[in-house]
């Protein structure tokens, strides 16, 4: 059997093989950047939660030094920063707030052990900071 293929089919053929080539790099292409793209929108609401979670530490922060050294003027202000609290952290550490702000004057709750819970939701379980190294000063009786 012998076939003969002529010039013009031989370009017909040279030039579908070329379409097929584009159209599977054109394909491998856009699965690739939609692939990089889901890649970079996860790790940017990563980072979005990351400095959500950041701020709300700073603010746990903010209402343990408003509470132990404030004045007692801002009550209402104090109040809702505890309540938005509240509504973004995670349920154990609104009750270990909670916890410290009720009963600290009872039972002298020490608000370097939020703080280092608040630590192991950056660092792991595996963070070595510890209650005694982290300084809390008692309010001068200038302080208020």
């Amino acid at each position: 059997m012998n076939i003969e293929i002529s010039v013009t089919s031989a370009i017909f053929i040279v030039a579908g093989i070329g379409a097929i080539q584009f159209l599977a790099a054109e394909l491998i292409k856009a699965r690739l950047q939609k692939s990089i793209d889901h890649e970079y929108a996860k790790k940017l609401e990563e980072y979005k939660l990351d400095i959500r979670l950041r701020e709300n530490a700073a603010r746990i922060a903010e209402a343990l030094a408003r509470y132990h050294h404030g004045n007692g003027k801002d009550t209402r202000g104090f109040m809702q920063l505890i309540w938005e609290l509240s509504i973004y952290l995670p349920s154990d550490l609104v009750c270990d707030l909670t916890t410290h702000l009720v009963e600290h004057r009872t039972k002298k709750t020490n608000p370097k052990d939020l703080i280092v819970k608040v630590r192991k939701l950056f660092h792991g379980k595996s963070d070595v900071i510890t209650a005694e190294n982290l300084v809390h000063l008692e309010p001068q009786n200038n302080e208020g």
